[in-house]
């Protein structure tokens, strides 16, 4: 027998939101963003069921893109970090991927293609996020440069990234999009694809959408904005974390509960022991207070999370019982909830979920268990 602790995934959720998305963005195409274990939910599975309504898939590497492609999947790939050596680029070109180009030393690389290789890419222009891509000024001769290189098939496209799309007010985000207009204007006779707006500019900035948009955790059901909800979007939740109450029991007031006594008892009270921990990638971060739901109820997390178990105080739930479900996030209690109680943020928790957390679809019946 198996721990009782189970990720449950929504296909319907799932495509959902992928149209609440595309409604969003009217006739821009979405670059479905599947990378990390599509944040923590099963690259493969995830890909399979909207492989049909997206466009592009955007992960960021190339071992990443041969799971989609050894899985039968021949939408375009999106290499988001491009490669990491020259012999990387007769792969990508092979199983037809677009690869982004953020350095000069990737471009170097290139000569490693026959000419006979041809190859999408993609130039990432650092606007302001300062992490990848080449700074405006050196887009013109670096786009001049690879135009007429024989191994790059197609119109060439431009891209970059926000660093602070989940701050709808941000200046920064402002400047990046004024940055990255200008250089796409500035380029003579420029027909390539453009794509700038992550899952935070598809919320905020209508205007930047351009050609493709990137969402990530707007399509997992989750909101970019820290104080947000993704129902606040209409958006619903993809992943829920599910497990059991393994213990339940009276302690006395005053007694503690957990590792270095950081919770004391008020007064006599039940509590219960939830069959997962750190080990299962629930953060060990959760302070006291952190909600749980017990039979629909929500009951405080008490204690210091440990590995393989955590406790909770079951006085809002004091029927509460061995064998009783808890939901720690998901349907009815959205894990921006949780992350706000933590010091991570929800892309953390989604992607920190490790493998013997057991995965199901619960709304089809492909592939109804799944690792990844």
């Amino acid at each position: 027998m198996a721990r009782p602790t189970n990720v449950l995934l929504s296909r319907d959720h799932l495509l959902h939101n992928i149209a609440l998305i595309q409604n969003k963005i009217g006739g821009t195409r979405i670059i479905a963003m599947v990378k990390a274990n599509a944040y923590g939910h099963g690259i493969r599975s995830v890909s399979k069921r909207i492989a049909p309504v997206i466009h592009m898939f955007g992960v960021a590497s190339l071992d990443e893109a041969l799971i989609l492609r050894s899985i039968g999947l021949t939408n375009p790939i999106m290499l988001a970090e491009g490669v990491f050596e020259p012999e990387e680029w007769a792969v990508a070109a092979h199983h037809h991927c677009d690869v982004v180009i953020h350095h000069q030393t990737q471009i170097q690389w290139l000569d490693a293609l026959e000419p006979h290789q041809k190859v999408r890419i993609w130039l990432k222009i650092n606007t302001g996020m300062n992490r990848l891509g080449f700074f405006p000024h050196d887009i013109p001769k670096v786009y001049a440069l690879l135009r007429h290189n024989p191994r790059i098939q197609g119109d060439i496209g431009l891209m970059s990234h926000f660093a602070s799309s989940e701050q709808p007010y941000s200046v920064k985000t402002t400047q990046q999009a004024a940055a990255f207009k200008d250089i796409v204007g500035s380029i003579p006779n420029f027909s390539g694809p453009v794509s700038l707006c992550n899952s935070g500019g598809i919320v905020n900035r209508e205007n930047d959408l351009y050609d493709y948009v990137r969402p990530g955790l707007l399509m997992y059901g989750v909101h970019p904005y820290h104080y947000a909800m993704g129902q606040d979007f209409g958006l619903r939740p993809v992943m829920t974390l599910k497990s059991q109450l393994i213990s339940v029991y009276t302690v006395k007031s005053q007694d503690t509960v957990g590792y270095n006594e950081t919770y004391s008892c008020p007064e006599s009270m039940p509590i219960g022991i939830i069959a997962i921990g750190y080990g299962d990638g629930y953060p060990l971060t959760a302070r006291n207070g952190t909600p749980i739901l017990v039979n629909g109820t929500i009951c405080p997390l008490i204690g210091r999370v440990a590995m393989d178990m955590l406790a909770v105080d079951l006085r809002p739930c004091p029927r509460a019982k061995v064998g009783d479900s808890a939901t720690l996030w998901g349907e009815n209690l959205p894990i921006e909830t949780i992350a706000s109680f933590t010091q991570e943020h929800s892309h953390a928790l989604l992607t920190g979920l490790h493998n013997r957390v057991r995965c199901f679809w619960t709304d089809d019946h492909t592939d109804s268990q799944v690792s990844t």
